[in-house]
């Protein structure tokens, strides 16, 4: 099992400078409880919440980026898989990562392409 982790933002600290010991560690453990348990954090302190708020957008931003990539390089990988079992080995040109990302865009650009065809038709 992977771990999970998050990045405290440069803007994350010095929010937290302004607050006392005790708003930080709520606003460190709020965040942990919404990266790790999804759990948002519930505060009446108006430091706390402001600060969290904008701490949560670049959580969500993160997370939705982290899962766009992993998307894109499962479709990279099929498509690698596929051209070793149509060419029935790899050459060495074939193994080369930015052939493969070029042969990628080039078929996903013909595949909307065809798409967009019958799409009309």
């Amino acid at each position: 099992m992977a771990n999970k982790n998050f990045k405290i933002r440069e803007q994350d600290y010095k929010a937290m400078q302004g607050m006392t010991e005790k708003q930080a560690g709520q606003f460190i453990k709020g965040l942990c409880g919404y990266a790790f348990d999804g759990v948002p954090l519930e505060t009446k302190d108006a430091k706390i919440a402001s600060a969290y708020a904008y701490a949560k957008a670049a959580l969500d931003l993160s997370s939705q980026s982290r899962e766009n990539g992993r998307k894109g390089g499962l479709l990279v990988s099929e498509r690698r898989r596929e051209m070793k079992a149509a060419s029935g080995q790899a050459s060495g040109r074939d193994a080369d990562p930015m052939g493969m990302l070029l042969k990628g865009i080039v078929l996903s650009v013909a595949e909307d392409a065809d798409r967009e065809s019958k799409a009309e038709k």
